[in-house]
């Protein structure tokens, strides 16, 4: 791991490279729900700014949150896959609100005992990027769980489940686990510069020998489905092919440029273990979508075709 000041210079060096403005345009509303003859304050525009920062050990808790509401309920230990993530200093970054700029000159001015009590400092998670070598780690319980979960929902509703499993398991190449979450409300150009960041830590690991060599990508994405009776008749084909339940709506646009980049894939519901409360609800002519979770295997070449799909779309 990196000594606290080495993370803290690569902390800065990244929230400075990555730094990005997004905007929000609140809807202001009267106490009878109807919008307010203020159409001046329904104009305005919250301007927020992002950082990407290197991954560090006060990210736990909030690293934790995210994977929570990625697996639920799930026979899966994420501590450990925290702790995993965390581990890897090299590779990975977070989102995280950026500070004001009268907050860093006067953060500048403070002396060095004071800069160390504000690092241990926790701050907010919005989002994380990063990879784990499941192939490396194939051992470590945690891996271990998580594969048994994902080969477990598979044989349930995953038609493809021979190929699927052939490519977590017989794999000749490295399989990585692709963590991307974030809150629903961060814009997806975000993604943009944590992808760019990603690959080129990858390639660094690469060259320094390191286990990131990968083949594959291995992904889980929250999604949700179209209720039935919004949906056309379905065919004999769709049936067999898992998709009955309605068109597959994805909670993040890049997942799904990457399912369309998959090489195998299949959807599992988790109605039974999702919290609205943590989570929230979709909705589609007021009826609620039914949450999903979509696993997908991606050629690891596919990241890139992927970060330009962005770049040509935000």
């Amino acid at each position: 791991l990196m000594d606290r000041s080495a993370r803290k210079r690569r902390a800065t060096q990244q929230s400075k490279a990555k730094k990005i403005e997004g905007s929000e345009r609140p809807e202001v509303s009267d106490n009878d729900g109807n919008q307010s003859n203020e159409s001046v304050c329904s104009d305005m525009e919250l301007q927020v700014e992002f950082e990407g920062k290197a991954i560090l050990e006060q990210d736990f808790d909030g690293i934790r949150q995210l994977l929570h509401q990625l697996f639920l309920k799930a026979d899966v230990d994420i501590n450990e896959l925290v702790e995993l993530t965390i581990s890897q200093c090299n590779i990975g970054s977070t989102i995280k609100l950026c500070a004001g700029e009268e907050e860093e000159e006067e953060e500048e001015e403070q002396d060095e005992e004071q800069d160390e009590e504000e690092e241990k400092e926790e701050e907010q998670v919005c989002g994380i990027a990063t990879v784990i070598n499941l192939t490396f780690h194939k051992e470590k319980p945690c891996a271990m769980k998580l594969m048994g979960h994902l080969l477990n929902r598979s044989k349930e509703h995953n038609s493809g489940h021979t190929k699927f499993s052939q490519l977590l398991e017989k794999s000749d190449g490295q399989l990585g686990l692709l963590v991307n979450a974030r809150f629903l409300n961060i814009p997806p150009h975000l993604v943009v510069p944590l992808f760019k960041s990603l690959r080129s830590e990858i390639e660094e690991a690469c060259e320094k020998g390191l286990p990131y060599n990968f083949q594959h990508f291995l992904v889980v994405a929250r999604s949700h489905k179209m209720p039935i009776a919004q949906q056309p008749k379905k065919t004999k084909k769709a049936k067999m092919s898992g998709e009955e339940e309605g068109k597959l709506i994805f909670d993040h646009f890049e997942c799904e440029l990457m399912y369309q980049e998959s090489v195998a894939s299949f959807s599992y519901p988790v109605s039974e273990e999702s919290d609205s409360v943590i989570g929230g609800t979709w909705s589609f002519d007021d009826q609620e979508m039914k949450p999903f979770r979509t696993v997908m295997v991606i050629p690891a070449t596919a990241l890139e075709k992927v970060v330009k799909m962005l770049e040509s779309v935000l």
